[in-house]
């Protein structure tokens, strides 16, 4: 659970420090495919994840499957143990 935070922590921060050039769409898109990546890697069955920049909701995104047969996605509604 720290890497994942730790993770999480280092993207936003790159998020943040990106070239102005890069549309936010861009930014997000390459931090959703770092997400999927990492929850492969990592071998973590399901992760939510909320962006908030300047009190707006940037990102909501639920990844992997709430089930252990891997057929059900999770959703917003989702609930972890922790």
């Amino acid at each position: 659970m720290k890497r994942l935070l730790f993770a999480l922590a280092l993207m936003l921060l790159c998020l943040g420090a990106h070239a102005e050039s890069s549309s936010r769409e861009a930014r997000l898109e390459a931090f959703r495919e770092f997400l999927r990546e990492f929850r492969q890697s990592e071998k973590i069955p399901s992760l939510s994840v909320a962006v908030v920049k300047d009190g707006e909701v940037v990102l909501l995104e639920s990844i992997g499957f709430q089930d252990h047969d891997g057929e059900e996605p999770t959703t917003g509604e989702t609930t972890y143990l922790v």
